[in-house]
């Protein structure tokens, strides 16, 4: 009677330890994804400060050069 329930419980054990690897597993691939993710977004971050910066650049030459032609300089006109 005794052995009877350590081995059902073994058996339970077992079932318990096979679905915390399979989810172990899914949780990981989880992560790997979310870390993708993260690095991509990273990555368009540095992307938009990289062209904010040029299109800063490229409005002060915009600025510079309607000076040197005595043209009133409006953002809003563009």
């Amino acid at each position: 009677m005794e052995l009877e329930f350590y081995r059902a419980r073994v058996d339970e054990l077992r079932v318990d330890s096979s679905s915390l690897l399979d989810a172990n597993h899914l949780l990981t691939d989880q992560l790997a994804v979310c870390h993708k993710r993260i690095e991509t977004v990273v990555d368009l971050e540095n992307d938009l400060q990289k062209y904010k910066q040029q299109l800063s650049s490229a409005a002060e030459v915009l600025y510079w050069i309607c000076d040197l032609c005595n043209v009133v300089y409006s953002p809003l006109l563009l």
